[in-house]
């Protein structure tokens, strides 16, 4: 990874489902060590349905918050640089609308991972970065996050369009 590029603050979000793998991943010294050589001065983690409680400090060198859930983490995801996200749509989906970097961590226990499928579709077009629990911190050194590119606005033009031609407005 570039020296030039550098993160200030992360986000992570494990939704409202139990990824204790991931949570238990981001506490390790390897990723908190990579996450202060990249400059990053805040964590944020967001636990969900989680057994594995996340501290609320790393020995002073980043500060460290935690919650379980918020009725909306819009404000987290434009708080931070970048987010790191599990596989679910929504998560991937307002992180790339608010242009976050993105690193998603696609839970692997779950059945018929569909998951995988929409993580692999975001990297294939270049808008995210894809890495496991056991990755995440080569997936961090290594990524250059400049080669991101940005996801599309959504053109609604062609459902207006179909809706228009569907609906009549004679009674």
């Amino acid at each position: 990874m570039s020296e030039e590029l550098r993160f200030g603050r992360v986000f992570v979000t494990v939704g409202s489902t139990q990824f204790d793998q991931l949570i238990f991943a981001v506490h390790q010294q390897s990723f908190l060590e990579t996450l202060h050589s990249l400059g990053v001065q805040e964590l944020r983690i967001q636990y969900g349905k989680g057994r594995f409680f996340p501290l609320e400090e790393d020995g002073g060198k980043l500060k460290v918050e935690s919650f379980r859930y918020k009725p909306s983490i819009v404000e987290d995801i434009n708080w931070a640089d970048l987010v790191i996200s599990h596989g679910g749509a929504g998560s991937i989906l307002e992180s790339l609308r608010a242009k976050k970097k993105l690193i998603i961590v696609v839970n692997e226990k779950l059945m018929h991972n569909h998951q995988m499928e929409l993580a692999e579709a975001m990297v294939r077009n270049g808008y995210a970065f894809l890495a496991s629990t056991d990755s995440l911190v080569e997936t961090l050194k290594n990524a250059d996050f400049r080669e991101l590119k940005p996801l599309p606005e959504p053109n609604v033009f062609p459902v207006v369009t179909v809706l228009l031609q569907e609906v009549s407005f004679t009674e």
